[in-house]
């Protein structure tokens, strides 16, 4: 039994001796471990402060270097204007500098630059608060710009709108609605319904003259019979003194054409296509003979819709007739036309280069209402009819006036009316020099006393029903000029 208890007893110091050692071995252990991070931060430690120190020397350096060229920029700012010629050399130092410091400079102007945007909105800002009347100002400025006619947007438009004319922009997208309306050929279903409306637009259109007590707006209409009649007529010769110049006194003494006017008091006109010529052109004054139906055999009609309907109403096969509708003076001798007896297009320079007439009638002018202005038309008109005197030197030209509308038709507000007619019907008769160019005006035969063309001639208040064409056939026949008796004379 003591055996055993000693033999235990043994085992315990044993086991006791053993924990000790381990536990000093765990101690041993942590303390290495401790001392192992601590040499480590030591030479992390010691590393940086190397990095440190060689990166101060640096440091030192350049602010040692930028010292050194703020000095020589100061110096070479003080000694510049002592320095020589000889000394130009020594330029390169101070350039660097000086490229130092200008790109501070610029660094501190780009922040001022910053700031500038925000200042200038406050100076603004100040300047309206302070300084009201200035709003006032600039506000009655572009008042009087919107509603002057005569420096004005109106007044720039008008002027765009004449160039674009004269540089030949003013296109189909240009037309008005009068122009459209000559551009489509005449539909006889539109006549019964024209027809109502018409006769309601003339009620309202004759009561409305006996409330105003005249018709003065209404195109076409001629001046009344007044006590200074005498007057008037000595006004009209001068006129037509003046504006026909070809018919000078002399030759009027060996019988040659004389185109009278007839005077009314004219409107005034706010428009840039037409004004009131306060005049109706008449038929020029001239022996005419009467002729038969073969004198149209050399004669060639030159026109629009209405001279097409001429052409299919009048009965003058013989004639030659290059027409269309929405034809205009200033396409005559630029676009191809039709020739009705074939309908095919041709060339009109060409014909009247290889084919001469004796006769030839032209009536254009109701395209033109809304494109460009009578002035415009007139110059034009001068040039075609010069021209075909060059081609066809024998030949007698009839220009024949334009005819009216209808009182339902002619509207005021826009430039499709009989004032703007007469207006192209006074230019184109200025033409006339009564030797070989004669005007003659067929509205007398067709309008009422107002100058309107009679609703009941008419199935849309522009063209003529077929059955009336005869009278225009018989009154050109009644108009006739022979060429060979221009020769004689």
């Amino acid at each position: 039994m003591k055996k055993k208890k000693a033999t235990a007893q043994k085992k315990r110091v044993k086991h006791g001796q053993q924990r000790k050692n381990n536990v000093k071995r765990a101690q041993n252990s942590a303390k290495q471990q401790k001392k192992s991070s601590s040499a480590a931060q030591q030479k992390k430690n010691t590393v940086q402060q190397k990095k440190s120190n060689a990166e101060q020397p640096k440091k030192s350096s350049s602010v040692a270097q930028q010292k050194k060229n703020t000095g020589q920029q100061k110096k070479s700012n003080v000694e510049q204007p002592k320095k020589s010629n000889a000394e130009q050399p020594k330029k390169s130092n101070a350039g660097q500098a000086k490229g130092n410091s200008s790109s501070v400079q610029k660094k501190v102007s780009a922040e001022r630059r910053k700031g500038k945007p925000e200042q200038k909105r406050s100076e603004w800002k100040e300047i309206l608060y302070n300084c009201p009347y200035v709003l006032g100002i600039v506000f009655t400025s572009l008042l009087v710009m919107l509603w002057s006619d005569e420096i004005g947007f109106k007044a720039i438009a008008r002027e765009a709108q004449t160039v674009m004319v004269q540089s030949g922009m003013f296109g189909n997208s240009g037309q008005t609605e009068p122009e459209k309306h000559l551009l489509l050929e005449a539909d006889d279903e539109l006549s019964a319904d024209k027809s109502e409306s018409k006769a309601g637009n003339e009620d309202v259109l004759e009561n409305n003259s006996e409330i105003d007590g005249n018709l003065e707006e209404n195109a076409g209409k001629r001046k009344d019979e007044s006590n200074d009649k005498e007057n008037d007529n000595n006004l009209e010769n001068d006129i037509n003194s003046e504006e026909n110049i070809e018919n000078t006194e002399e030759s009027r003494g060996i019988g040659k054409g004389i185109t009278k006017f007839e005077i009314y008091d004219p409107q005034e006109i706010d428009s840039i296509y037409y004004s009131d010529a306060g005049k109706v052109a008449l038929t020029t004054e001239y022996p005419y003979t009467k002729e038969n139906i073969g004198y149209f055999h050399d004669a060639a009609f030159l026109g629009d819709s209405r001279t097409l309907g001429i052409s299919d109403y009048a009965g003058l096969e013989e004639a030659d007739f290059y027409c269309d509708s929405g034809m205009m003076i200033f396409k005559l001798l630029e676009d191809k036309v039709t020739y009705q007896k074939t309908g095919d297009k041709v060339d009109l320079n060409q014909v009247l280069q290889e084919k001469q007439y004796g006769k030839i009638y032209i009536m254009l002018g109701m395209n033109e209402l809304g494109y460009g202005n009578t002035e415009m038309y007139l110059e034009q008109y001068r040039k075609v009819l010069n021209q075909i005197k060059e081609w066809q030197p024998q030949a007698i030209i009839y220009v024949m006036a334009n005819l009216h509308v209808s009182r339902e038709k002619n509207n005021m507000e826009t430039e499709f009316n009989n004032i703007n007619i007469n207006d192209k019907n006074a230019a184109s008769a200025k033409l006339a020099n009564g030797m070989d160019i004669f005007y003659l005006d067929v509205n007398p035969l067709f309008t009422d006393s107002d100058g309107f063309l009679n609703a009941d001639l008419s199935f849309d208040g522009v063209h003529l029903y077929a059955q009336h064409y005869d009278v225009w056939r018989e009154f050109l026949l009644e108009h006739a000029v022979e060429p060979a008796e221009v020769a004689e004379e």
